[in-house]
């Protein structure tokens, strides 16, 4: 989404877009067992888990992590990071995308990311499941980086929505976090020793309670979000409106002057 608007090649932004997403793609299983066993080891603490429990869903998480990055490894080859970088250099415009025209790209893809937002959302309702919230979770970020990326186009709105959006991601984080951690638990509980499948069963419910109680408060910052989007769309009305007459100025003086050099 970036690279067009910021006036790369669409062809070049295609082709880039592909290349991050390989690499994203191979390395997404290892972040997340990484995830897992951090967040066991700080839940262990605070639930006060079977020792002998946590060791065996943490060795397990470690044990598949060096298997994906192994895979992971082999899967990307001789992938360079630099090489990446470079082409990303290599395609940045040599001018700078006309302020018009970036504020009118922005202005249409906040937009439609907030309205990808709020349906989201609608589509997660109040009754909590892991789905829709993953969506909306995604949906949430995607609007957070547009937003950003506008910087002062849209004045204190846009960042005041950032922060409401950071607060949500924030819950949504944890919350997917944990959910994952849910994931990795029921797997194991029909594999270990039934005293052990007791205590990862235990481990499962107490993250259980922990997610409701997260999508209790993703829910209570709906309104706030709701609110946030509001001002962003009036301030994106308001700069599209300021800019147009700007635009038709440009367009009339450059008429004016291909006249004279006429």
């Amino acid at each position: 989404m970036t690279l067009p608007i910021v006036g790369v090649d669409p062809e070049e932004s295609r082709r880039l877009g592909r290349e991050i997403r390989r690499v994203a793609r191979a390395l997404a299983d290892v972040r997340e067992l990484d995830v897992i066993r951090n967040v066991l080891l700080e839940e262990a603490t605070r639930h006060g888990w079977h020792q002998a429990a946590v060791a065996f869903a943490t060795g397990a998480a470690a044990a598949k992590r060096d298997a994906r990055m192994a895979a992971a490894r082999k899967r990307l080859g001789r992938t360079d990071g630099r090489q990446i970088k470079a082409a990303v250099r290599r395609a940045a415009p040599g001018d700078r995308p006309r302020e018009s025209r970036l504020t009118a790209a922005l202005a249409t893809e906040i937009r439609r990311r907030s309205r990808a937002l709020g349906a989201a959302f609608d589509e997660a309702g109040v009754v909590y499941g892991v789905e829709p919230l993953h969506r909306t979770r995604l949906a949430a970020k995607k609007l957070r980086y547009t937003l950003e990326l506008a910087g002062s186009a849209f004045g204190g709105a846009a960042r005041r929505a950032v922060v409401a959006l950071k607060k949500v991601q924030a819950l949504m984080g944890d919350l997917h976090d944990r959910q994952m951690v849910q994931r990795h638990l029921r797997k194991l509980i029909r594999e270990p020793s039934a005293g052990v499948a007791r205590n990862l069963e235990r481990m499962n419910v107490d993250l259980d309670v922990q997610c409701r109680r997260l999508h209790g408060r993703v829910l209570a910052a709906r309104p706030a979000i709701e609110a946030a989007l509001v001002e962003v769309d009036r301030a994106v009305i308001g700069a599209l409106a300021l800019e147009r007459p700007r635009a038709a100025r440009m367009r009339s003086g450059g008429r004016q002057a291909r006249k004279l050099a006429g």
